[in-house]
């Protein structure tokens, strides 16, 4: 078992020179055929989701049926995004891609039935890709390059920073006194709720825990904007 973790701290990011306006987009409820095809059927509510401007502009109408293209996405267009394609691993398994996606591997290994120590292996296995996923979605969502304003200002907006600095090292600056769990940078995506933000690491490191939202110590696919938000977490 891996004794260091690593969780979030603050971030922030906007678009170039100004706000992130959210649009209204609509929600779907997605099922994931034997044959690992995607099922859309829009819903009646009505959802906030998140756009940037300044980088690449999503194309879809319909972000939560997992071929949602994101704004630093390089993937084909049609094509499953990595936490999508994870759970397409798993036929059994109707993933739902509104909700929290640690909830959502949760209630996977409870629907396959990985629970106690006979199925360890299987959960170990699921988890290392998961979180293999979770990294390569960050890095749609935000970027790699942290050299990159308009990545960092739309970090910015997403954690509420005002006013939004004007470049790189003034955001970073800027984040040192904001903390916040980094699957919650990406759930805000997913539920198109507000991120949580602590006001000391000590309180982050127990929201943590207690959530269980870890991010891996080291991947090789963590880009650059990821790598600096990350934090040691030893238990």
């Amino acid at each position: 078992m891996r004794r260091f973790h690593e969780f979030g701290i603050a971030g922030e990011l906007s678009n170039l020179g100004g706000r992130i306006p959210r649009g209204s987009t609509i929600p779907v409820k997605v099922e994931v055929e034997p044959a690992q095809s995607v099922k859309a059927e829009p819903s009646t509510d009505n959802f906030n989701f998140p756009k940037p401007t300044g980088a690449r502009q999503a194309t879809s109408t319909l972000p939560y049926t997992g071929v949602y293209v994101y704004p630093y996405s390089t993937r084909p267009l049609g094509t499953l995004d990595p936490l999508s394609s994870f759970f397409a691993r798993y036929p059994r398994f109707h993933y739902r891609p509104r909700s929290p996606a640690r909830k959502e591997f949760q209630r996977m290994c409870d629907v396959l039935g990985w629970t106690g120590d006979a199925f360890k292996d299987e959960r170990d296995q699921a988890y290392d890709l998961f979180q293999k996923a979770m990294v390569q979605q960050f890095n749609e969502i935000y970027g790699m390059d942290e050299r990159n304003i308009t990545s960092w200002q739309y970090l910015c907006e997403i954690l509420r920073i005002d006013p939004i600095p004007s470049t790189p090292g003034k955001c970073r600056h800027a984040i040192r006194g904001v903390h916040v769990n980094l699957v919650d940078l990406v759930d805000t995506h997913r539920t198109g709720e507000e991120v949580q933000l602590f006001s000391s690491l000590e309180e982050l490191r127990a929201y943590t825990h207690d959530t269980r939202k870890f991010f891996p110590l080291h991947d090789a696919h963590a880009g650059g904007i990821l790598k600096y938000l990350l934090r040691k977490l030893a238990y």
